[in-house]
């Protein structure tokens, strides 16, 4: 289908291609003069997958820009993939290198002499999801979530140096007007995301419950056996909730005296992001690349020894790592520095 609708772009070029040459120096000073008008100072596509499926990372990290984008004056839209109609935009964002969408938007974005700025989300090829390097030589520019993940694609993508040239490492932000400090008592051990079992949501749940500690598990429920194994666990104090809306997910965060990633395969983890933007203090999973810049302890998420060892010290001795996380109109301010 993916295939298809890139065909269509592709043909879609050629149709139009006469008239685009008479229509863009009248369209090209349009738009200019409405942008003059209005204050708008770039109109940038976002292009990644379809969000009906599920909301995560990559969706949040794109709507966080697209929010930043618009308060810093520029004009953003979201576009899935699809035959589109780019002559109004200057730029096109494209996400999540490993996926056929990402190609499809590659070549619409082409169609439109478009040039492209580059979020790859990479996930390395032990995971069987081969990265189309066309895209990494056209981009301007390419934005890595850590060293981590910039060393992954340069290693096994064999890309030249001129496209580790285009490479800024720029980790994500977080909605500052949502996830702060709230000041209130912290009273649990924490994990939030989807139930999925790499998630390790029950590997939280399990090491606290070993110590005695209350805990608190939400995310939205995909796993409804996991689901239940959690709520297994839970004492009088303990708590497992289906999926919350980001204002109720930010209180239940600046409760939490200690957060735990405890996923075995994350690429994008922003809810460690906005739980220690909340002031929780966090600990990380070694396997959530795309975090890695972030001085949290890191654990084996698999060892439940060395998991409990890191819950006991990180709630005897609270540390916050609040300051360390950026807000989106940071980050996109730095993208565009």
């Amino acid at each position: 289908m993916l295939s298809a609708l890139c065909s269509v772009a592709l043909n879609q070029r050629d149709t139009v291609a006469s008239s685009q040459t008479r229509e863009k120096i009248g369209t090209e000073f349009s738009i200019l003069m409405l942008d003059s008008r209005i204050g708008i100072q770039m109109h940038i596509a976002l292009l990644n997958r379809d969000e009906i499926s599920h909301v995560g990372g990559d969706a949040v990290q794109l709507r966080g820009y697209q929010k930043a984008l618009r308060r810093l004056g520029h004009d953003a839209d979201y576009l899935s993939a699809g035959s589109h109609d780019l002559r109004r935009y200057h730029e096109a964002w494209l996400f999540h290198v490993n996926f056929p969408w990402c190609s499809c938007h590659y070549r619409t974005a082409r169609t439109w002499d478009l040039p492209i700025r580059l979020f790859p989300i990479y996930y390395p090829k032990s995971h069987g999801m081969p990265a189309e390097t066309m895209v990494f030589l056209y981009a301007k520019a390419i934005y890595p979530l850590s060293e981590v993940e910039k060393l992954e694609m340069l290693t096994e993508l064999d890309l030249p140096l001129s496209v580790a040239s285009k490479m800024r490492v720029i980790p994500n932000g977080v909605d500052r007007n949502i996830f702060f400090d709230r000041g209130v008592e912290r009273k649990y051990v924490m994990s939030a995301g989807r139930y999925e079992t790499y998630k390790g949501h029950y590997r939280v749940a399990q090491a606290a419950s070993a110590l005695g500690l209350p805990f608190l598990i939400v995310g939205a429920v995909w796993d409804h056996e996991l689901h239940d194994q959690c709520r297994a666990l839970c004492g009088p104090d303990s708590l497992v909730l289906d999926n919350v809306t980001q204002d109720e997910l930010a209180v239940l965060y600046s409760q939490a005296r200690v957060y735990v990633c405890a996923s075995t395969s994350e690429r994008n983890n922003l809810a460690i992001l906005e739980a220690a933007a909340c002031g929780a203090t966090v600990i990380n999973s070694s396997e959530n690349r795309g975090n890695a810049w972030l001085s949290a302890p890191t654990v084996d998420p698999t060892n439940q020894a060395e998991l409990k060892a890191a819950i006991q010290r990180a709630w005897g001795n609270p540390i916050s790592y609040s300051t360390e996380v950026k807000s989106w109109d940071d980050v996109v301010r730095e993208i565009l520095a």
